[in-house]
């Protein structure tokens, strides 16, 4: 997969340099995991052109937003639509479907915590030489990533408890 230089990114559909390994790496997990071929027919596709589509290789078949989601519609599977997100410095976050006990709520605080400190475990490495590579970069955004999108959930979770008392005005 081709990535945009600094005189023709606003014009190129790519992610920049620094992370456009995120969705090739997503797309080469989604084929291994799925029947690409048999998913194709499923969602009245051509398998030769969904394919192609799926090979960051390929300059003339690049994948849409609209069928990434139809993939993972299709199969539960949000990889692609994570990393699609990742690339432009997003965070793809799972709203919740049931309340938290106070329980699963601690676990997730803790899980936060845990998270800040791979985080900050990440960069005090990265910046033990002075110099920071861009792998160490990459470590530290995944690291982020992980964390912004726990803390994210974690208050989806607690949001969806919120009950209302009567008498009582918001606001």
């Amino acid at each position: 997969m081709t990535t945009a230089s600094p005189t023709n990114a606003a014009a190129s559909p790519r992610a920049p340099a620094s992370n456009s390994h995120l969705m090739e790496d997503a797309i080469r997990a989604f084929k291994r995991a799925h029947n690409i071929t048999e998913l194709a027919r499923q969602m009245g596709r051509n398998p030769t052109t969904l394919l192609d589509k799926l090979n960051p290789d390929r300059e003339d078949h690049v994948l849409t937003l609209a069928e990434a989601m139809a993939l993972t519609h299709n199969t539960g599977d949000e990889g692609l639509l994570r990393a699609w997100a990742a690339e432009r410095g997003c965070a793809l976050v799972k709203l919740p479907d049931s309340d938290l006990s106070d329980e699963e709520l601690s676990d997730q605080m803790l899980m936060i915590q845990e998270l800040f400190g791979v985080f900050a475990r990440e960069i005090r490495e990265a910046r033990a030489d002075g110099v920071f590579d861009p792998a160490e970069i990459a470590r530290i955004r995944t690291a982020a990533v992980q964390l912004v999108r726990q803390a994210l959930s974690t208050t989806a979770e607690i949001e969806s408890s919120v009950r209302e008392f009567p008498g009582v005005v918001n606001g």
